[in-house]
């Protein structure tokens, strides 16, 4: 119950700054707007940063909600992991490869990784980027493994990464590390 209330305080604390309607009309206009815009990450095409942070926050949400729910503590988002997380994603999208970092010989605890490669040709539209953490966190819960590496009772800081590589195709990469 503490756990909970020091989360609820948390997020009213991060939430709680008054703003007129037209402040978050325009702030909502130009994250559209921004939505479809995309940058160069060692040299690949993705996404703006700026709206995968919402999605990594959204998943570092649901973590900790199953966390609480299991009666552990929630993590803290550590920038040093999120960095480590964002390169090995990247990592694996310049080798078209899923598999695991070397997680032994960078002090880190555990480590998911998830990764889905669209086939055909649509549009990067706001909806479907929406769902996707919802996908990766239902792939990683679904697996034993995984949902352990999210429940672990001694860790306290997580890092996790999002990256989406649209190239008429769609492929999602995703690490989650956690110390």
């Amino acid at each position: 119950m503490k756990n909970l209330l020091i989360l609820f305080i948390l997020i009213l604390f991060v939430n709680c700054h008054s703003q007129t309607q037209q402040e978050i009309d325009d702030r909502n206009k130009r994250s559209s707007e921004k939505f479809n815009q995309y940058v160069i990450k060692n040299n690949k095409l993705i996404v703006s940063q700026v709206n995968i942070d919402s999605l990594e926050t959204i998943l570092i949400n649901k973590i900790n909600s199953l966390r609480l729910d299991s009666g552990l503590v929630i993590l803290t988002k550590n920038g040093s992991l999120s960095n480590y997380a964002d390169n090995w994603s990247v990592n694996m999208s310049n080798k078209n490869k899923l598999y695991h970092s070397d997680i032994e010989n960078n002090n880190i605890v555990a480590e998911n990784v998830f990764s889905v490669k669209s086939f055909g040709s649509f549009p990067m539209e706001k909806k479907f980027v929406l769902t996707q953490a919802n996908v990766i966190f239902d792939s990683w819960v679904s697996s034993k493994y995984h949902k352990r590496n999210m429940l672990l009772p001694n860790i306290n800081e997580i890092g996790i990464s999002i990256l989406f590589l649209p190239d008429g195709m769609i492929d999602v990469y995703a690490t989650m590390v956690v110390k």
